[in-house]
């Protein structure tokens, strides 16, 4: 008796698990036809854009570091 409601428990979760598969087919569209360069390019210039915003924000913060371990030195040399 409990290896049968093991079975059913096991074929519900498997039921379940794959429901959602099922509807992402149903609803997913496929692109036909060639993709959009200009849609590329701008995905390009934006992942660039976000690129150097990071460069620039890593690079101020260890030039930042870097001033204030220099101001550390010189005051507590003295």
């Amino acid at each position: 008796m409990e290896n049968d409601n093991r079975k059913n428990q096991t074929i519900e979760k498997e039921e379940k698990s794959i429901e959602p598969a099922q509807h992402r087919k149903k609803n997913h569209k496929s692109v036909t036809g060639r993709p959009d360069i200009n849609e590329i390019s701008k995905r390009n210039e934006e992942a660039a854009r976000e690129e150097r915003k990071s460069f620039y924000i890593i690079t101020g913060k260890i030039a930042l570091l870097i001033i204030v371990v220099i101001f550390l030195v010189y005051f507590l040399a003295k």
